[in-house]
């Protein structure tokens, strides 16, 4: 297995080395969003400079089962930017892409407005010691025998913040073994 959806539902039904759930205690359409999203196909560029297309997600690695459960699950989604939630107007589990809302949530979305506000809004701007603008992302690459490469993002001095710190992040892509995909994701923890 390799496409996100089905991996991590594999993971929350193996009662063996998963989290041992029912189907009846997983919410599919959240599956269904994200099998269609890491699915897309998107352009990046190959080693050799030329374009190509691939699968927007890729689960491909392994991880111990010896670790806990949820730790597990984050790992997973961390891999295909999801977040794993649990939604209590059905009563079951899902998943919930990071991506951008689409044309018919937008339009069904809660707006708000002068009629519905019951008390004060305040507006602030982020912590300046809160704000990630560098990072420096670790997997194992598979053109390389799965040893360790690095991906490095910054956010150029000129687009953050007045008297905004450097902020890096480390992190590690286990799962994910190729760097078009995890520039992509560290893309999103620095944006």
């Amino acid at each position: 297995l390799s496409e996100p959806s089905a991996v991590i539902q594999d993971y929350l039904l193996n009662a063996r080395y998963g989290a041992g759930l029912s189907a009846g205690d997983l919410d599919a359409t959240g599956f269904a969003d994200l099998l269609a999203y890491s699915t897309e196909q998107v352009a990046y560029t190959q080693a050799n400079s030329t374009p190509g297309t691939h699968d927007r997600w890729s689960i491909d690695g392994m991880f111990g089962t010896y670790g806990d459960v949820k730790s597990n699950i984050d790992t997973l989604c961390q891999s295909c930017a999801t977040f794993f939630t649990y939604n209590p107007k059905v009563g079951k589990f899902t998943v919930v892409p990071n991506r951008e809302a689409t044309a018919g949530e937008k339009a069904a979305a809660f707006v708000f407005d002068s009629d519905n506000i019951v008390g004060a809004i305040d507006i602030t701007s982020p912590e300046l010691y809160s704000t990630i603008n560098e990072i420096e992302a670790e997997y194992p690459l598979v053109t390389k025998k799965d040893q360790t490469d690095i991906v490095f993002l910054s956010i150029p001095a000129g687009e953050r913040n007045a008297n905004e710190p450097e902020n890096k992040l480390t992190t590690r892509y286990s799962l994910v073994n190729d760097t078009p995909r995890v520039t992509n994701l560290a893309n999103l923890k620095v944006e």
